[in-house]
């Protein structure tokens, strides 16, 4: 429980009552120093107005049994409501004590900590191209927006058979993720959880989704068009490129790198790190096959294909 008002200790509750028929109580539980037993509500008047005003602990109960009860569920000291001023209000989730106004941003859990609207902001960074805001790294989740957890699959067989959404590191590496981020099908891409063919979770957090193919050439026109996008695309220099890296200049920002794949050569092994990088799209080709991005050491193309849903690519995420 927070304090509040210095040594004045908050027990935020909101609730409305009605009296003789014209009065609403939102009440703001504060315990008054000096007046045991006392507690200040916020009082909306036939007006329509609020001001606060004190009663007695003990006739509380009469108003709680008018109803219309919008408590601190969480008990962090913010309210959803609170038109006094008596308290803090504007919790967006009263259901979480670690989400509030002003709460720290926890990077990569797919929560508005701080309450401004906006998911990891202050973790993940961001670029402006055009109309598109899009993240500058490639996603590194392990639950889906929900907090399902989306399962790690090392093996080539499950992962050839796997039908739900499914991620991995590229050659099973952890390092690597913490460069590149994770791999993950399609069916993770699109939210299938569970193999039945239809989408039941969103993989972006709030406030974000995967690209869909058309949104993806948008980003290409913006560019210049698909045959020098890449180059605008790409990180420049060959710390993480495969020499020459032809056309990388990241005039954009958007900062590409190459975390290759996991796709069918022979069997689902990985494939490129360092001089491709696959990107999916929202957009399914065939009932087996999705869109995909694409970019390559040795060329200033953002090239398109349609790949199996079975391949492991990389996630790049677009603001809503």
């Amino acid at each position: 429980m927070k304090k509040l008002f210095g040594t004045v200790m908050v027990m935020t509750l909101i609730y409305s009552c009605t009296k003789d028929g014209t009065d609403q109580v939102w009440e703001s539980l504060v315990s008054k120093k000096g007046e045991s037993g006392k507690i200040t509500v916020c009082h909306k008047q036939g007006n329509g107005n609020y001001h606060s005003i004190t009663i007695s602990r003990n006739a509380l109960a009469a108003h709680k049994a008018h109803g219309d009860i919008i408590p601190d569920e969480d008990g962090d000291g913010f309210t959803k409501k609170n038109p006094c001023g008596v308290g803090k209000e504007d919790d967006c989730n009263d259901n979480d004590p670690s989400i509030y106004p002003g709460a720290k941003e926890v990077c990569g859990n797919g929560k508005d900590d701080n309450c401004d609207g906006t998911v990891d902001e202050l973790c993940l960074g961001v670029v402006k191209i055009c109309n598109q805001t899009w993240m500058v790294s490639n996603l590194d989740v392990t639950t889906y927006r929900d907090g399902t957890v989306i399962p790690q699959i090392s093996d080539e067989v499950s992962w050839s058979n796997a039908n739900y959404g499914a991620w991995c590191y590229y050659a099973l590496n952890t390092s690597n993720g913490i460069i590149y981020g994770k791999l993950y099908n399609w069916y993770a891409v699109n939210g299938d959880s569970n193999g039945d063919g239809v989408k039941d979770k969103e993989l972006a957090p709030q406030g974000w989704h995967i690209p869909s193919d058309a949104e993806w050439n948008t980003l290409a026109q913006c560019l210049g068009g698909a045959n020098q996008a890449g180059g605008a695309l790409k990180q420049t220099g060959t710390l993480r490129w495969a020499s020459p890296n032809t056309g990388a200049t990241n005039s954009s920002g958007f900062t590409a790198l190459p975390g290759g794949s996991r796709s069918l050569d022979g069997s689902f092994s990985f494939n490129n790190i360092g001089q491709w990088g696959f990107w999916w799209s929202s957009t399914p080709a065939s009932a087996t096959t999705a869109t995909i991005r694409y970019l390559s050491y040795s060329s200033a193309l953002l090239g398109t294909n349609n790949d199996d849903m079975n391949f492991g690519f990389s996630v790049r995420l677009v603001k809503d």
